[in-house]
């Protein structure tokens, strides 16, 4: 029973897979990195900083699997649901960050910063499940650094020791992640624990920290290795041009971000006395479904796609709070259910900004715009792509599962950038994965 409960008290927080673990499959060209003989007095401070960050982190995911595993029947579960909500935020900042410093360091031909972050993650005891906690940053890492040497090795240990824990296989480590946390439940005061996070809450950011945290943890395309493209549909989902776009990404086995508008899940079914009755949720739910069983991720774009700087605080939050309690029906716990938010025309004010990190949401809008919304020629929609992409490089590209010409022009463009060597990332719910091209898989020994 205990070891049933530690494995689905990690996966409700922690749920998803590493497919791609091979750093030679890293999309990010090889980063010539230098090591230095000796460490300087401010490196050894960074050395400090950066275990103490990594530290952090994991205490993180040791409050969320203590909290993670209180039975249905705790009283004190709905209000360790909203901590372990905050948490996730908290630690899905604190790895962007991380990453931004460890690129910069790599840029700057600095090792020592990821080794010393790699060594952190290796000096936790391999049964211990809160190491799950560092899976965003080490997929990200694995994305955007190409590794040498004793990084690379150290990189693929690290992802062998995250696979163990994922799939959870071994008997062994079954037997020693129960002891592990209970160890954690006598250590760790869970009064106390949800007391904290209740004055966190309680001594709330102002508006403008708000949207600077929002701004910060903006999902951006540059961030994207060289030639990958992640594609997204906005407006959905549409009863006969979604099923098209399904179909189009299956045949070419492409995974999308599909970002949904709540009243195309929530559709009015009858009047009752005079008024409205609104189903939870409308008929487009077996398209949901479907997207789900595909593969795809599923993200929030408001209510009915208003020009949000335009309204009320109140009336923002409730655009972004309605669909959000809509895609928690509708979308089941796993990869496909995100935390992001794409505002609608892309336009954002401070109002916004805070309403979205206040839902502990993350903002991910887009570099190529196919604009299909505005021009009726598919070949049209894939030229202005195609050369929008070549010229950034990578991006998140724009376009809308609610349009005819969008449904003829997604198979061409597919063609076309495959052409280019363009390869398709998907949101695996921690982190983008980017597959191997063919030729990469051609080249990888025997």
């Amino acid at each position: 029973m205990l070891k049933t409960l530690i494995h689905c008290a990690f996966a409700a927080v922690f749920w998803a897979g590493i497919a791609s673990t091979s750093c030679a499959e890293s999309p990010a060209k090889p980063l010539a990195i230098e090591d230095a003989a000796s460490v300087s007095k401010a490196e050894n401070t960074d050395n400090v900083r950066l275990n103490s960050r990594v530290s952090a982190l994991l205490q993180e995911g040791q409050n969320s699997l203590v909290l993670s595993a209180l039975p249905s029947t705790d009283k004190r579960k709905p209000q360790a649901l909203q901590a372990l909500k905050s948490i996730q935020a908290r630690q899905n900042r604190e790895s962007q960050a991380l990453i931004l410093e460890l690129s910069s360091a790599a840029h700057a031909g600095r090792a020592e910063p990821l080794r010393t972050v790699l060594s952190a993650a290796l000096a936790v005891p391999e049964e211990n499940t809160e190491l799950l906690a560092l899976r965003p940053l080490v997929n990200e890492m694995r994305l955007q650094f190409g590794l040498h040497g004793d990084l690379h090795d150290q990189m693929q240990t690290l992802l062998q020791r995250l696979r163990a824990l994922r799939d959870n296989s071994s008997l062994r480590l079954q037997n020693q992640q129960v002891l592990h946390l209970a160890s954690l439940q006598e250590q760790i005061d869970v009064d106390a624990l949800l007391k904290a996070e209740s004055n966190r809450a309680a001594a709330p950011l102002n508006e403008h920290e708000q949207a600077k945290l929002a701004r910060d943890h903006q999902w951006r395309a540059l961030e994207l290795p060289p030639k990958t493209v992640l594609l997204s549909f906005d407006d959905g989902p549409h009863p006969v041009h979604t099923p098209s776009i399904l179909a189009t990404l299956a045949e070419h086995k492409i995974k999308a971000l599909f970002f949904q508008l709540g009243h195309n899940l929530a559709e009015p079914k009858e009047l009752k006395d005079g008024k409205e009755i609104q189903s939870p949720l409308g008929r487009n739910q077996d398209l949901v479904r479907q997207m789900v069983e595909a593969g795809h991720a599923i993200g929030n774009h408001s209510y009915s796609h208003p020009q949000l700087p335009k309204l009320s605080l109140a009336k923002i939050n409730q655009e972004i709070v309605s669909t959000q309690t809509l895609l928690d029906l509708a979308v089941p716990p796993g990869p496909a259910r995100t935390a992001m938010f794409r505002a609608p025309y892309g336009a954002l004010n401070e109002d916004v900004l805070a309403a979205i990190e206040q839902q502990h949401l993350r903002l991910v809008l887009w570099n190529v715009d196919s604009q299909d919304w505005a021009d009726p020629s598919a070949e049209s929609i894939v030229q202005r792509v195609v050369k929008e992409l070549d010229h950034a490089g990578r991006g998140i590209v724009l376009m809308h599962d609610i349009h005819a010409v969008t449904t003829q022009a997604l198979p061409m463009l597919i063609l076309a950038l495959k052409e280019r060597g363009y390869r398709f990332a998907h949101w695996n719910g921690q982190a983008l994965e980017v597959p191997e091209t063919e030729d990469m898989a051609a080249k990888k020994p025997g």
